[in-house]
C-alpha cells in the first residue's frame, strides 16, 4: 500500500523530523548507504561499484555524521534501523557500510 511508505531524502534535517513526529506509525527505517557516495542521486552503475575507488569527500564524512544521528534517533524511539546492503555489502568493508561508517 503507497500510503504506508514514507520516502525521505538522504542528509536532510526534516527527514529526521520526520520520523520524530511520526515515530508512533514507523516500524523501520530503511537506508541504502550507497547514497553516501551521491547523496540524492541515482546510485552508480555496477561498474563504479565493481572498482575499488572509496574517496572521503566531505559529502561522505557528511553522511556519516548523518547515519549517526540516524542510528540515535531510531534507537531513542525504539525503531528497527536496517542497512540496505544489496549492492555496497562486503565491497566498502567486511562488515559492509555500518563497519565502513562505524554506525551499528
Amino acid at each position: 500500500v503507497p500510503g504506508d511508505v514514507l520516502t525521505l531524502k538522504d542528509l536532510a534535517p526534516a527527514s529526521l523530523d520526520v520520523i520524530r513526529f511520526r515515530a508512533h506509525e514507523i516500524a523501520a527505517v530503511v537506508i541504502n548507504p550507497l547514497q553516501a557516495f551521491h547523496p540524492n542521486a541515482p546510485p552508480p552503475s555496477d561498474l563504479v561499484l565493481a572498482s575499488n575507488v572509496r574517496g572521503v569527500s566531505d559529502s561522505t564524512r557528511e553522511y556519516k555524521t548523518w547515519l549517526e544521528k540516524m542510528r540515535k534517533l531510531c534507537t531513542d524511539l525504539g525503531i528497527a534501523l536496517i542497512f540496505d546492503e544489496v549492492y555496497t555489502g562486503f565491497r566498502l568493508a567486511p562488515g559492509g557500510a555500518q563497519e565502513y561508517f562505524g554506525v551499528q
